[in-house]
């Protein structure tokens, strides 16, 4: 490598095509001539690049050393994000008074809004069903089924006692099982 060369390197934007840019490469001797120049374009390929955008990127670096101007552009992150920031309200508030509240399926005398098919409401037995279902439901972790949490567990004590017709009680199986007894 020698000393008396200066390399430059610079992106140049294409003119005509939107989101297209060529990597340019220039080497000055000491006295300023190009010895070498090579661009990313059709016309700049090999070390004797003949294009405009290698005059550009000359052209910026006389305009650097003379006038101290760098020609940049600005990159999709140096722009300070705005798209999370609320936009002022320009209009007036309403009064509460004048609020519309409420739903066209419910009346004053039934507050209870029930999205169910009305031929569905109130069947017997369905609570009974939802609740076999989500006890039983080995899907995913009881811990993470929100409905679970609105049935008490089971009373372990009942259990042991409704089935004394057995050889040996639940705890017991579970125990020798484990191999603690």
């Amino acid at each position: 490598m020698n000393d008396d060369t200066t390399h430059v390197r610079g992106q140049c934007c294409a003119e005509m095509k939107k989101g297209v840019s060529y990597v340019v490469g220039v080497q000055l001797n000491k006295g300023g001539a190009i010895v070498e120049g090579q661009c990313e374009c059709v016309a700049g390929v090999g070390p004797h690049a003949v294009c405009k955008h290698v005059v550009a990127i000359l052209f910026a670096v006389h305009d650097f050393s003379v006038n101290g101007n760098l020609k940049l552009q600005l990159t999709c992150t140096e722009k300070l994000q705005t798209f999370h920031k609320a936009k002022p309200f320009l209009a007036s508030p309403v009064k509460a008074a004048e609020l519309k509240i409420g739903h066209s399926n419910t009346n004053t005398a039934n507050l209870h809004f029930d999205p169910r098919p009305v031929d569905s409401r109130n069947t017997p037995g369905y609570a009974s069903f939802v609740r076999n279902l989500t006890i039983n439901y080995r899907g995913i972790h009881k811990d993470s089924v929100p409905l679970v949490q609105l049935y008490e567990p089971a009373n372990t004590y009942a259990m042991e006692h409704d089935h004394a017709y057995l050889a040996s009680c639940a705890s017991d199986v579970f125990l020798k099982l484990m191999s603690l007894i």
